[in-house]
């Protein structure tokens, strides 16, 4: 499974989502459920899938699945597959 795939399916998983509501371009804004335990739960779920972590600092300032996306490709994980 690509990282785009993991990505996609993470989120789908923790937000409760239908396959066709997600989209790459996601913000917070659009999901009630991406509050303060939806961020401790983003990043549970992102070290358990791709095996890196966000520092709480950065956890908070993801604010879409871009800014994900943007934190890991800066240490080398890729989602271009």
């Amino acid at each position: 499974m690509s990282n785009r795939e993991k990505m996609r399916k993470l989120f789908v998983d923790m937000f409760l989502l239908d396959d066709r509501e997600f989209i790459f371009d996601l913000r917070h804004e659009q999901l009630s459920m991406w509050n303060s335990l939806g961020v401790v739960s983003l990043v549970i779920g992102v070290q358990e899938v791709l095996g890196n972590y966000f520092t709480p600092s950065k956890a908070n300032c993801v604010a879409s699945v871009q800014d994900v996306i943007t934190r890991f490709e800066i240490n080398g994980i890729f989602f271009n597959e």
